[in-house]
């Protein structure tokens, strides 16, 4: 009987011992099936204050007022809006557009310019046949609308900006298309007056094949004005909203057909990060007495990247440019996780450079499907050296901010997209507003523009996947 009690023990001790390895198997196996379900690197911050709202797909772009409130551009599910909004983000009000805006709004005081453009086409790439600029009052009440077309071409408009020394003039930029489905670059006067806009002359800068206005500024000197123009190039005919083949130019045309002096001064300098390439949102430019600052991205020299595309990863890009002169003055790639970092926008401001994007996004291809990454808001000095940074967002989101201004008490207002996952690639976007300060110096996350993360080698990671709808949304990589 002991001898039949002992084999059956040391049987029934081998049994255990084969479940406990079969479950420490199935474990295993189960862990590593949770692979591609969160952000490897998920936010360090807490906003002061955010809100969301379903209500719409994404806010692309603020304007404070005094007394708290704000304008905003935002995208609905199948048009877009003017907001009024309060101090917390909250809708006041809100107007119907009718047309598919840019991120571009401008606040004369007493009345709202917001660009756009009509009639749609895909072939062979996504553009429009015209482009129009509607005038609203502040209690969103459409006063005048002009729209802009030109014989022979296709015009799709970018940026809209107002004369500094005729108040009633603006000019819009953007580029007029070919039947060769070529972009030039393209500039229209347009007169506001007695409540009626009026197209006045237009130019198309032929010389800059394959370039197309996304912002500009106008600077004074020497007694001459002329304009600094934020311009992507492209090299690929049928793809010119491909990032990896595209790159930005800050040029000065002689826009104003000076002969002599300043005015007559022209020069392109282009912004390029380690593989030659460089891209933006739309109106990425600010600028200051002595320099154009430019916010983007670029392909980096990060590790490389796992799946069936292989490629790059991206870091975001900032550059100054010394207009006066025209040289680029400094330019940095701005590394702040091992995955996707971009800027979608900046400005100067209080004597230092702030800028938004996305922070660390990863998409999981092979496994989930799933997309995250956070919004980012970050601030250096002049010369370009990071001071500090900050990141936001749900860890199961797929997150950034595209525009920020300083609020009316001094805090950073920011505004974008969150999306939620949905599965299989798909996801569900909501508005995202919020407030921060990073008045502090050094960053919460403690790292620096040289600083990657580590650690995620196995992940099953891709940076391409959303599809890119140049910079007529918050698009994608």
């Amino acid at each position: 009987m002991n001898k039949k009690m002992k084999v059956l023990r040391n049987s029934t001790l081998v049994m255990l011992l084969l479940a406990s390895v079969l479950m420490a198997g199935c474990k295993k196996e189960n862990n590593s099936s949770t692979s591609g379900n969160s952000n490897p690197n998920p936010a360090q911050d807490t906003p002061l204050s955010e809100n969301f709202l379903a209500e719409f797909e994404c806010i692309h772009q603020l304007y404070p007022n005094a007394d708290g409130s704000f304008f905003a551009l935002a995208d609905g599910e199948h048009t877009d809006f003017l907001l009024r909004l309060s101090s917390d983000g909250s809708v006041m009000s809100k107007k119907d557009l009718g047309f598919s805006s840019r991120r571009c709004m401008l606040n004369t005081g007493e009345h709202i310019f917001i660009i756009g453009n009509l009639d749609y086409t895909d072939t062979p790439y996504t553009m429009y046949k015209k482009g129009c600029v509607a005038v609203f009052d502040h209690s969103l009440n459409m006063v005048a609308i002009l729209f802009l077309s030109e014989p022979q071409y296709k015009i799709d408009i970018y940026t809209i900006i107002q004369d500094s020394e005729d108040p009633s003039l603006f000019i819009v930029g953007g580029a007029a298309i070919d039947d060769s489905y070529l972009q030039y670059p393209y500039l229209c006067g347009v007169e506001f007056s007695n409540g009626t806009l009026t197209k006045l002359d237009n130019k198309i800068l032929s010389e800059y094949e394959k370039h197309r206005i996304i912002g500009m500024v106008e600077k004074n000197l020497s007694g001459q004005k002329d304009l600094i123009l934020e311009t992507v190039h492209y090299s690929v005919t049928y793809e010119p909203y491909d990032h990896s083949s595209s790159t930005i130019h800050i040029v000065k045309p002689n826009v104003f057909d000076e002969e002599w002096g300043w005015g007559h001064y022209t020069w392109d300098i282009t912004v390029e990060g380690p593989h030659g390439d460089s891209y933006t949102g739309n109106n990425s430019i600010d600028s200051d007495d002595e320099n154009i600052y430019f916010f983007g991205y670029c392909n980096d020299e990060k590790e490389p990247i796992s799946g069936d595309n292989g490629g790059y990863w991206i870091s975001g890009c900032i550059a100054a440019v010394n207009w006066r002169e025209g040289r680029e003055t400094w330019k940095k790639v701005v590394s702040l996780s091992n995955k996707v970092d971009k800027f979608a926008d900046g400005l100067v401001l209080d004597g230092n450079l702030y800028a938004c994007g996305r922070h660390s996004q990863v998409y999981y291809r092979n496994s989930t499907k799933n997309w995250f990454s956070n919004g980012l808001v970050a601030k250096f000095n002049l010369s370009g050296e990071l001071l500090s940074s900050k990141t936001f967002g749900d860890s199961e989101a797929y997150g950034e901010l595209l525009h920020l201004v300083k609020d009316s008490n001094g805090k950073l207002t920011c505004v974008g997209f969150s999306g939620e996952n949905l599965g299989n690639g798909a996801l569900k976007y909501k508005s995202w507003f919020l407030k921060t300060d990073l008045s502090s110096n050094g960053s919460s996350k403690g790292t620096s523009a040289d600083t990657k993360d580590g650690g995620f080698e196995n992940w099953d990671e891709e940076s391409t996947g959303v599809p890119m709808d140049g910079e007529m949304r918050f698009g994608g990589i």
